[in-house]
């Protein structure tokens, strides 16, 4: 995020209420009650939003929702991208999945949520 949003301001972790990480190649979110996604929080602005929508495809691969993130036991409204629903899980990359894990670990957030989204993906079988 950094290097995608220089100025960007990082409050550290957080957590994304009613909804469950998974992989469609790409990190995505899933609307799952009573579930939570740890991540960070960042603080951006509009140029910073901008730049954002690009990267990930708004709105044709990504669409944003406001929604509800815990952060030191305050709730906020918080803009995040979740995938289009044509998008089906799927393995990522291993140099995409690093990335992902660097980021985890820098912020000390658990990786038990990216294993289990890898667990959950069917594994292909050729004939």
């Amino acid at each position: 995020m950094t290097w995608r949003c220089p100025g960007a301001i990082s409050f550290g972790a957080s957590r994304l209420l009613d909804h469950e990480f998974r992989f469609s190649y790409h990190a995505d979110v899933v609307a799952s009650p009573g579930n939570s996604v740890d991540g960070v929080l960042w603080l951006i602005d509009q140029d910073h939003l901008a730049d954002l929508d690009a990267l990930e495809g708004y709105p044709s691969y990504y669409d944003r929702a406001v929604l509800p993130v815990e952060y030191q036991g305050n709730i906020v409204m918080a803009e995040c991208y979740r995938m289009q629903p044509h998008n089906i899980e799927n393995h990522p990359s291993q140099g995409y999945l690093n990335m992902i894990l660097e980021g985890y670990r820098e912020y000390s957030i658990t990786e038990d949520q990216i294993w289990t989204a890898l667990d959950r993906i069917p594994t292909l079988v050729a004939n």
